[in-house]
């Protein structure tokens, strides 16, 4: 690809993405799924997720606001701040910045409509965690005391951080430490966040708690409405990925795993899909994004089994990722530090997609550009996937409509 075409795509997608974002900023708050999500607190005992809507409560009450637009206002802190990270540590690292700008990668939440506070709660709190591990500063007693108080937070927030935080922290530390024996340690030192897990799996919540707590909030519009997050029962649902959960022919399960595919050649040649910048030249290494990736995807497993929201696994995923990878990549830490077992997966993948296609940094730059994005409508049939195309495609009718 050339680098005018290049600049021209990640102007789109910045466009696009700006849009969306101020499309959220402006239009009015309901108590939508996400919503109803951030909203569960306490006030009727101890239920999974209540954390968050705690925050709101005592924010709501404190300064007599709408607990939609104090939630909206949070979300946009979170968003401003993820979009921070990255960018600061792109410029301070000269790292070259295309995987990060494709539509699946950081824009994506924003372009499919789903900023919410979970999700991106969960990736501040990764983000502190995962700089909290490395430390040379922070150690010993208080550093193992931080990290749990962190992954306590994230696992009272939403109960699936715990597939994520626990198993990054392993990695990190023997990526640190190189001890299988020192890492297995480090489990006994993290039981705090296994005993909130486990009240979070009991304490479910009820339907009356459900209904109950929205009466809390004095100045919740549309509070005749429920919160369906604690009143679902966890249930075996991945047959269904592959059956009968499909929209207009398109199953999820199967779009799903073409996505992770995609990803994982992607991570495989990172080191390939280099700027025309001569600035931005530094890669985080593949070895290393390749085993993180797949380990998390592993760990991850029982929420695919249980949830539909896999677009929002498999980004959570991503970005934790790429979080440790330039985390390891500001200390030095390469993959020939690693044992020969976690370069494996690595190896295999790079021989395996090598036999199908010519891993060049055009064909890279089409997949990322150009590849699949989950879950984001296809014109204005929603749950279903898109790419930059059809993304394209979808904003030029609207505009000849309009002109025509």
């Amino acid at each position: 690809m050339k680098k005018s075409f290049e600049i021209t795509l990640i102007l789109i997608i910045t466009f696009t993405t700006v849009i969306h974002l101020l499309h959220y900023i402006l239009e009015t708050p309901t108590l939508d799924y996400f919503n109803s999500n951030t909203l569960i607190n306490y006030s009727q005992g101890f239920v999974r997720r209540g954390l968050s809507g705690e925050l709101i409560l005592l924010l709501s009450n404190l300064l007599g606001a709408n607990p939609l637009y104090i939630i909206k206002a949070l979300n946009l802190i979170l968003v401003a701040s993820f979009l921070f990270y990255f960018v600061k540590s792109i410029v301070k690292y000269h790292l070259s910045f295309y995987f990060f700008v494709f539509p699946f990668v950081l824009p994506f939440l924003i372009l499919d409509d789903i900023i919410n506070f979970k999700d991106f709660f969960t990736l501040i709190l990764f983000i502190i965690l995962v700089k909290t591990a490395v430390s040379s500063k922070v150690h010993g007693v208080l550093q193992l005391v931080l990290l749990n108080i962190i992954s306590i937070v994230a696992i009272l927030n939403h109960e699936m951080s715990f597939f994520i935080f626990i198993p990054a922290l392993l990695m990190i530390k023997y990526f640190i430490n190189a001890s299988r024996k020192k890492t297995v340690a480090q489990l006994f030192f993290l039981l705090p966040a296994f005993i909130v897990l486990l009240l979070c799996i009991h304490y479910s919540g009820t339907v009356t708690q459900a209904n109950e707590i929205l009466t809390s909030y004095k100045n919740l519009p549309n509070n005749h409405l429920k919160i369906d997050q604690l009143s679902d029962k966890a249930t075996f649902l991945l047959p269904k990925f592959f059956t009968t959960i499909t929209w207009n022919g398109f199953s999820r399960g199967i779009t799903s795993i073409f996505y992770i595919a995609q990803i994982l050649i992607l991570l495989t040649f990172f080191d390939k899909i280099k700027t025309s910048f001569k600035r931005y030249q530094n890669t985080l290494d593949p070895s290393v994004l390749v085993m993180i990736y797949l380990v998390l995807l592993c760990c991850f497993l029982p929420i695919f089994f249980i949830a539909y929201d896999w677009h929002r696994f498999l980004f959570l995923i991503l970005m934790s990722t790429l979080i440790i990878g330039i985390e390891m990549h500001k200390q030095e830490i390469k993959s020939n530090s690693l044992p020969h077992f976690a370069l494996l997966p690595m190896q295999l993948l790079k021989k395996l997609i090598s036999y199908f296609i010519v891993p060049e940094k055009s064909l890279l730059l089409i997949i990322g550009f150009f590849g699949l994005i989950p879950h984001v409508a296809m014109g204005n049939t929603s749950y279903q996937f898109s790419n930059l195309y059809l993304i394209i495609l979808n904003y030029a009718t609207k505009v000849t409509s309009v002109l025509f």
